[in-house]
């Protein structure tokens, strides 16, 4: 997220830069006349943070849930969606999966299969008492 974070406060300066040499440009014609605040690089670092956590993970709702909790601003909650979305198509296009399941596929890699059963040895200690045993399962 952080990678993401700067790469979109990056594109934010850029932006505050262009409409500054050029404030009469047709792109920036929704910028109030009387030179207020237009563009905000934190909102770009916000969008670059949700892009880089989608397009890592390959969550989309959950993205947006997320940076919807960490700001609080309903605002914000249209342009991350717009920005998860075309994350999540250009992942798509260009890959399967996220970074977890590409882990998973590999075939040098074990799975972890957990079996959670009751042990009713330590039921009288804790009711919440429980043995967790591991299995390894290899990729083939």
């Amino acid at each position: 997220m952080a990678v993401g974070a700067s790469f979109g406060r990056f594109v934010g300066l850029l932006v505050r830069a262009l409409h500054s040499s050029y404030p009469h440009s047709a792109f920036f014609s929704g910028c109030p006349a009387d030179g207020g605040v237009c563009i905000t690089p934190g909102t770009y670092a916000f969008l670059g943070a949700a892009a880089a956590l989608s397009g890592i993970m390959h969550i989309t709702v959950s993205v947006v849930v997320i940076m919807f909790e960490l700001t609080g601003g309903v605002r914000y909650i249209l342009p991350t969606m717009i920005v998860v979305g075309v994350t999540k198509m250009v992942g798509s296009y260009f890959g399967k999966g996220g970074i977890a399941d590409r882990y998973l596929d590999s075939s040098s890699v074990l799975s972890f299969v957990f079996v959670v059963s009751f042990c009713p040895v330590h039921a009288r200690v804790s009711s919440s008492v429980f043995v967790v045993s591991v299995r390894f399962v290899r990729r083939d």
